[in-house]
């Protein structure tokens, strides 16, 4: 092998191939500037390949632009893997139109990897005829990937022996996550637990993580909990996407707080917003520091986490900012959180505004929210209003709201005194009326009788 110093003479001599090779043996040292610097002046010397991986290494420094154009450079030169490289590009931008074309450009250009892409891409457009077509295409020039592909498409379209051969063909030539894929088909689709569990636990010691966190799952929904922690916390661990929030959320649900907060700190500062609003309970319902809460929540909030923006605006209330709470669950309302119409109805409530809150009760009455004709009939019970009151409270006990069921008898109670009242007074008024005087015959007859 040549010596670096000899790669670099000859590179500064003008020798394309070594600018290329002392350009990668850079990029491999992680000296980016003095490998872009290489890569750039190989390709201008007309090394193909140079251009290729100079775009590569600029999409890596979050420089899409320069890279497109050497993308686009090494495509137009003919290179089947510049077309593609561009193509991703073109996804990534949403030109979806390019993106197909040069696919395309690619795969008549004899790449096989083109034919797997389309399939994805068509799969992505609710196109699984035309996926299925590209899919074979890719597995027929041995892309093995696309077996997988194959499996999904057959499992979606419920032709399932076919689906379990794919699967199965997929697994056998090593494809990545397939072993786990058969397994949760053999589990979840095939009804086959056993079977499904074997390969998902081969999967998982072959060092796939997510098969790990699959483990998990299933063995908490079976409620063997320390078998799912085991797998959970090795996934974790082993830095599986989203286990550090599974393991946390597991912890939590078991009211060891202290255990889960840095799992879900981990997962909150990967971008997980339910791992931050799974945070703010713990941090305010579990270790007793609101602020620290109410931060999470926020921060939870602000990536418009169902439920975090409802809890953002009760921090606000409960430090006794009820205004800003207000506005805060108006945002909750207008993120698509209809229970934020039920803690406004509270809310004006408490600040004593009763019109307010009974139009925000029938809101939350009409959108359907849980517990929104319990709260509305005991507001108009506390009222005086037990006939209305009544009527919401039915209505919640059919629902199935049991609590409900204590306010309805009281409603029923007070109804019944109220009455009661009204047939007391009612019959006092009667009796306390004067009688009409005894109506005598007038004239001759009426003479007649008083002798």
């Amino acid at each position: 092998m040549d010596d670096i110093a000899e790669i670099e003479r000859r590179a500064r001599d003008g020798d394309p191939r070594s600018a290329y090779r002392l350009g990668l043996a850079y990029n491999r040292r992680k000296e980016f500037d003095q490998a872009e610097l290489w890569l750039a002046q190989a390709a201008h010397l007309g090394e193909r390949e140079a251009g290729l991986n100079l775009g590569r290494l600029l999409l890596r420094r979050k420089r899409a632009a320069d890279a497109e154009g050497w993308f686009r450079w090494a495509a137009d030169a003919g290179d089947p893997w510049g077309m593609i490289e561009l193509a991703r590009v073109c996804r990534k931008a949403g030109r979806t139109d390019e993106t197909e074309q040069r696919l395309r450009a690619a795969y008549d250009a004899g790449e096989p990897t083109a034919a797997h892409l389309l399939g994805r891409l068509s799969a992505e457009q609710g196109r699984d005829g035309d996926a299925e077509h590209w899919h074979r295409a890719a597995a027929g020039m041995w892309h093995t990937e696309s077996l997988l592909d194959l499996g999904r498409i057959a499992e979606r379209g419920k032709r399932l022996d076919e689906a379990e051969a794919f699967y199965r063909w997929a697994a056998g030539t090593g494809v990545p996550g397939a072993e786990r894929e058969l397994g949760l088909f053999l589990h979840g689709v095939r009804n086959r637990p056993e079977e499904g569990a074997e390969r998902l636990i081969a999967a998982a010691e072959a060092g796939d993580r997510r098969a790990a966190k699959a483990l998990g799952s299933l063995c908490e929904k079976d409620g063997r909990h320390e078998e799912a922690e085991r797998w959970y916390r090795g996934a974790a661990e082993a830095e599986a996407e989203g286990a550090a929030l599974e393991l946390g959320r597991f912890l939590f649900a078991r009211s060891r707080f202290e255990e889960a907060e840095p799992w879900l700190r981990k997962a909150a500062d990967a971008g997980s917003a339910k791992a931050l609003y799974i945070l703010g309970v713990l941090l305010h319902e579990g270790l007793d520091r609101p602020e620290e809460a109410e931060q999470a929540y926020r921060g939870a909030a602000e990536a418009r986490f169902p439920g975090a923006m409802r809890r953002y605006a009760m921090c606000h209330d409960k430090r006794g900012d009820r205004e800003g709470a207000i506005r805060l669950m108006h945002a909750a309302l207008e993120q698509g959180d209809e229970q934020a119409a039920l803690y406004l109805a509270t809310l004006h409530s408490d600040a004593g505004r009763k019109e307010e809150s009974e139009r925000w009760y029938r809101d939350a009455v009409g959108r359907g929210v849980p517990r929104a004709r319990r709260f509305y009939g005991r507001s108009l019970l506390a009222r005086g209003r037990p006939d209305e009151a009544e009527q919401q409270l039915r209505a919640a006990v059919a629902d199935g709201d049991r609590e409900a069921g204590q306010y309805l008898e009281r409603a029923v109670a007070e109804l019944e005194r109220k009455r009661a009242q009204e047939r007391q007074a009612a019959e006092e008024r009667a009796q306390a009326s004067p009688q009409a005087p005894e109506q005598r015959p007038r004239g001759w007859k009426g003479w007649m009788r008083r002798g």
